[in-house]
């Protein structure tokens, strides 16, 4: 998962990249990135509660059995 989402944000920061080079507005990497950025915190916000919630059994989001 971790991998995943490394090569998603880079080839994310890539497409942008190249959009506002040639586009010359360079403001679209600060709506992506502050978009993103609160993206990844309501998930980490998300996976922590569900930490809180159910401890060391499992995940929400996981298909493991918690018993």
């Amino acid at each position: 998962m971790i991998k995943r989402g490394l090569i998603s944000g880079i080839l994310l920061l890539l497409i942008v990249s190249v959009e506002a080079y040639f586009s010359r507005d360079w403001s679209h990497i600060y709506y992506v990135c502050g978009t993103f950025g609160l993206i990844s915190m309501g998930l980490a916000l998300a996976y922590f509660i569900d930490s809180l919630i159910l401890g060391n059994k499992g995940t929400l989001f996981s298909k493991k059995e918690t018993l």
